[in-house]
């Protein structure tokens, strides 16, 4: 198998793993956007539960719990916030590859166009070479 066809299905098997890692950091995105409304909307609770509690409707522990689940979704929001980091950087990687292995295989196309033009063209000349030399014994032998 020649090196442009192996390039050729590395870089689509790469492709096709790009995309679905592509997916995957989609979904992560959304999936961090939705905690992060919910985080919003669980302190505009907390607010209005501090707002209760001033006027004695609320406890002081139910007050406490909002506020450690606030802290605890806080803590894993940042962390999800840090491993979708890090996979935009591992997608950028994988562009990258990708990239690089195209860049490769055009090169390489490139390459063996330029080879069969030069065969093509010492062809010609061969060619070309002999008329001029069956030419030149017509005038000879005449």
């Amino acid at each position: 198998m020649s090196r442009l066809k192996i390039l050729s299905k590395l870089l689509e098997i790469k492709k096709n793993n790009l995309e679905k890692y592509e997916l995957d950091l989609r979904k992560t995105r959304y999936e961090l956007h939705l905690e992060e409304e919910k985080l919003e909307n669980l302190k505009n609770k907390l607010k209005e539960s501090s707002n209760l509690y001033n006027d004695n409707q609320v406890s002081i522990g139910e007050l406490e719990l909002i506020h450690n689940y606030i802290e605890a979704l806080t803590k894993e929001t940042k962390e999800r916030k840090r491993t979708l980091e890090i996979k935009e950087k591992e997608f950028e990687e994988k562009k990258n590859q990708v990239l690089s292995i195209y860049r490769e295989s055009k090169l390489i196309e490139l390459l063996g166009k330029k080879i069969q033009f030069e065969e093509e063209k010492k062809k010609a000349i061969r060619e070309q070479q002999w008329i001029d030399f069956i030419s030149l014994l017509k005038k000879v032998n005449r």
